[in-house]
């Protein structure tokens, strides 16, 4: 473990030499250049501003002239119309029907030099005069009747905006331009890229025109020409370094400069024109969410007295639920199982009851009369009304019904036939044996005498229900003479088997909790045995604080050095090659994780050889440029020493509250209030057994290692779009993050196993093995009643330290607006939760394994916390000790019960301690 750290030093010490960890955050250009960075050329130019992509801006203007009735006479008068340059310019301006074209282009046509020169003209002033920046972004502009959307500038700056490092951000594009005193200006002639289809034509025009057509050449060299910044001010090629008129910058986010419209085309569009344009681009909606971050945070900044004092009382929050868990924690497991048995029986039931729902008929009445069916049944048992061989048949409308029933559908009782008078009973009828003779009609059973109803009924006893329909004795499903709710019937027929299913899922779980209440009962007591050690041992949520403090500061170092290593980016990473088209680039830059990304070259179009020049059959402009950051040898061991700290702090912490449960366990009931253990369970830890966490710790950073590798290689098969690699890779990763899982178990119970008995991290994991494997189903059960605790535990602490804290906000800052501190009140009671409720479910982890110990020892009723002493076999009681607590201070132990109440700790204390 030491020697990984020697190791990691070293490699720190490379990093910082060959690493800048200023790639991680400086701003870069369109070719993948920091800015700021010495090494790119751009010392002095940090800023990241967005010029003029002069080519997507006007290439639609130039395409309108080249493609315009003008040009083509033009160029057919110098061409001819059955040259191959001809038939290639016909088909880029999709005159006629070509493989490349799928429409033509709808353009404004131009059909003479003179038009052509004055719309033309009129549409590249909006892009190289300022004064008419106003009309470029207005709808009545001379480009906005050319079917160019203004809007669209902002809408989509990644076309038609170029990035760039500069000294600072660009003054309004209207100072600039009419400073002429600048020195160093240049100039910038527009001129088609290499792949554009119609560049020869352009050319052409641009050398010569036939006589009479010269406004069309003149056009070419006057209106396409832009002023660009000084080299000194813009160190690029001029074409990247014409500002967009009506487009100022503003540096509101470091080095970053965002867009703002200038003045002058607010004052011309109106405020509100200009916002709307602001806001379509992204950078404005980035400053109007820090201008809300920002005055949220200064309401909460004002506010931190407030959270002071919630912190304070969520940890009182928790200290109270602790107190309430030693008591109520029984009351609440035995609710929680039997709200979940009676979840399970209402689900079943109302599928069942579903299942045969009459149309019109509620669920609930439709369930009481199943009910009422079912003890019709049940109380013609009990009563022995079978004994009589009497048949319950019912046939048609059941006027041949000679069965016992007495209660109609809803339960209400029969009244008996032969009461006729008002006077005598709640309901007088005309049905009488003399008028229905073959009816029937006994006592107060439900018959149907003349067939007048749909089904057997009778009077009933109620005063505001007359009479009612019945079912035969048995019949829990009555037909439904008008339909069902539910159709077709093999959906009810669904309905009712999933209804059996869940009963028979209701009654497993009743006999696995009636098979399981021993276990439940000592989880139950565990459970209160750990919160009776937090409330005596509050100091020991203290142990997690300090772990995650210095957890904090060493993965700050981690990430300082991490960051310098990632950051050597080899140059050999990307290929250096250019190609001809976007889409071949694309798959060369993607073709490993992390991904670079393409760019365009300017190229040097006069040089001889020059992949991206006019020399060249096909030119090849595209480029890649590297990614940030980059996975080296070197960072995947800082990152492997990462996993193994991390866990080697997490094994810590564990072992120390490990530690120090088993020795509060195994103290006397007189000294468990005022026996700390803290520290001597930290010295113990970090003097005897950090080898033994360092080798768990390593097994499981050696595991986490192998999935982030296999991370690492879906990524890889992710940006070759290797769809099989990937999905196998995710199969890999879930096995191995289940193998991890249980390792982490493993390593936990190891851990509890070095703290009491003081064994090697191998004896301990093997120990922890076989004592989960012969109490799998109390482990089991503990970990499904845990999950219940650490629900409501979280729930208790979260919501009450959150409400509390907005009436304590409320009193103390009343006009402040509650939502960012309610907010932080929530994260705050979310890590106090996860603080106790941690602490606490190793505290019962431990407990458990002392409790196993306890039950192989004897003699153990001076130190097993009083919760757990009935569920201890006898023989391990030993003798009975005095019941007040005065006994209990000044009773002597004997020798034999002194030796076992020292033997599960001593094994982890050093000789001096025992001695």
């Amino acid at each position: 473990f030491l020697i990984h750290w020697l190791v990691f030093v070293i490699v720190a010490c490379i990093g910082f030499a060959e690493g800048d960890v200023s790639k991680l955050y400086r701003p870069r250009d369109f070719r993948g250049g920091y800015c700021g960075l010495s090494a790119d050329g751009f010392v002095g130019h940090h800023k990241l501003v967005h010029m003029m992509n002069t080519t997507a801006t006007v290439d639609s203007v130039a395409k309108q002239l080249v493609c315009s009735t003008a040009a083509q006479n033009a160029l057919a008068a110098m061409w001819g119309t059955g040259s191959n340059e001809w038939e290639q310019y016909v088909c880029a301006c999709c005159l006629e029907p070509c493989a490349s074209c799928k429409k033509g282009l709808g353009l404004p046509d131009l059909t003479n030099p003179a038009d052509l020169r004055s719309f033309i003209s009129s549409r590249m002033l909006e892009f190289t005069d300022p004064m008419k920046a106003a009309s470029l972004f207005s709808p009545t502009g001379s480009n906005a009747a050319a079917d160019f959307d203004p809007s669209s500038l902002l809408k989509e700056m990644t076309k038609y905006f170029v990035p760039i490092c500069i000294y600072d951000c660009v003054q309004p594009f209207s100072k600039f331009y009419n400073n002429t005193a600048s020195t160093g200006m240049r100039q910038y002639t527009y001129r088609p890229t290499l792949e554009t289809p119609w560049r020869k034509a352009w050319d052409q025009l641009a050398k010569r025109v036939p006589a009479g057509m010269e406004a069309i050449k003149t056009t070419l060299e006057a209106s396409f020409t832009f002023r660009a910044m000084p080299r000194n001010q813009c160190p690029y090629d001029a074409k990247y370094c014409v500002p967009m008129p009506g487009v100022s910058f503003t540096t509101d986010l470091g080095d970053y400069c965002f867009v703002k419209i200038d003045r002058s085309v607010q004052n011309s569009l109106g405020l509100s024109s200009a916002m709307v344009l602001e806001g379509l681009g992204k950078a404005s909606m980035m400053d109007g969410e820090v201008g809300n971050f920002d005055a949220a945070a200064g309401s909460f900044m004002s506010t931190l007295d407030a959270l002071a004092v919630i912190s304070f009382w969520g940890f009182i929050t928790g200290m109270v639920f602790m107190v309430l868990l030693r008591f109520f924690v029984g009351i609440v497991v035995w609710s929680a199982l039997l709200s979940v048995t009676l979840l399970m029986l209402f689900g079943g039931a109302a599928a069942y009851t579903r299942s045969h729902q009459c149309l019109g008929a509620g669920l609930f009445a439709t369930g009481k009369q199943s009910a009422v069916a079912a003890a019709s049944v049940a109380e013609a048992i009990s009563k022995q009304i079978y004994e009589i061989p009497v048949s319950e048949s019912l046939t048609g409308n059941g006027s041949d019904y000679r069965g016992r029933q007495h209660r109609t559908r809803s339960g209400k009782n029969c009244q008996r036939w032969d009461c006729q008078s008002t006077a005598s009973c709640i309901h007088g009828n005309s049905f009488t044996s003399q008028k229905y003779p073959t009816a029937d009609l006994l006592d107060n059973y439900c018959r149907n005498p003349g067939g007048v109803a749909a089904s057997i009924w009778c009077f009933t006893e109620e005063p505001d229900v007359t009479w009612e329909l019945c079912s035969p004795i048995g019949v829990i499903k009555p037909v439904c003479h008008e339909g069902y709710e539910v159709n077709p019937a093999s959906s009810r027929k669904a309905l009712e088997i999933c209804s059996y299913i869940v009963f028979s899922v209701a009654g497993l779980w009743i006999l696995i909790i009636w098979c399981l209440r021993n276990r439940i009962a000592l989880a139950i007591a565990v459970t209160k045995a750990a919160a009776m050690f937090i409330y005596h041992t509050p100091i020991i949520l203290l142990v997690p604080v300090v772990q995650i403090i210095l957890g904090c500061l060493y993965n700050i170092g981690w990430f300082s050095c991490a960051a310098f290593m990632v950051t050597q980016v080899p140059d050999s990473y990307m290929p250096k090659d250019y190609y001809a088209t976007w889409a071949e680039a694309d798959v060369a830059c993607t073709s490993k994780w992390p991904e670079g990304f393409v760019f365009r070259d300017g190229g040097a179009l006069n040089i001889t050889g020059h992949p991206c020049s006019d020399n060249v059959a096909v030119p090849r402009c595209w480029r890649c440029a590297p990614p940030r950051m980059s996975v080296t040898g070197p960072f995947v061991y800082s990152f492997f020493s990462l996993l193994w700290n991390n866990a080697f702090g997490v094994a810590c912490g564990q072992c120390i509250i490990a530690g120090t449960v088993a020795l509060w366990f195994f103290t006397p009931h007189a000294e468990k209030r005022s026996k700390g253990g803290v520290i001597s369970s930290v010295k113990r830890t970090l003097r005897y057994h950090s080898g033994s966490l360092a080798l768990g710790a390593f097994i499981l950073a050696v595991v986490q290692m192998i999935r982030y590798a296999c991370l690492y290689f879906q990524k890889q098969a992710e940006a070759q779009n290797n769809k099989v690699m990937k999905l196998v890779l995710k199969c890999i990763q879930c096995c191995i993050w289940c193998f991890e899982k249980f390792v982490q178990f493993l390593n936990k119970n190891a851990y509890i196993q070095v703290a009491i008995m003081g064994t090697p991290f191998c004896t301990s994991a093997k120990t922890a093995f076989f004592i989960i494997l012969r109490n799998v189903l109390r482990f089991g059960t503990f970990a499904a009643l845990g999950s219940i605790i650490h629900f409501i535990g979280f729930a208790f602490i979260m919501v009450a330290t959150t409400v509390l804290g907005y009436f304590i906000l409320q009193a103390l800052h009343p006009d402040v607006s509650p939502v960012l501190p309610v907010l932080s009140y929530f994260a705050v009671s979310y890590l106090i939760a996860k603080l106790y409720m941690n602490v606490f479910g190793l505290t019962v982890d431990t407990m458990l394994q002392c409790f196993i110990a306890a039950e192989e020892m004897k003699n153990t009723r001076a130190y097993v916390p009083k919760p757990l002493l009935r569920l201890l076999p006898t023989e391990s009681l030993g003798k009975k000790m005095p019941r007040n607590d005065g006994d209990l201070r000044s009773a002597k132990v004997a020798p034999d019960e002194e030796e076992d109440i020292k033997d599960p700790v001593i094994c982890a204390v050093p000789p001096e301690t025992q001695k």
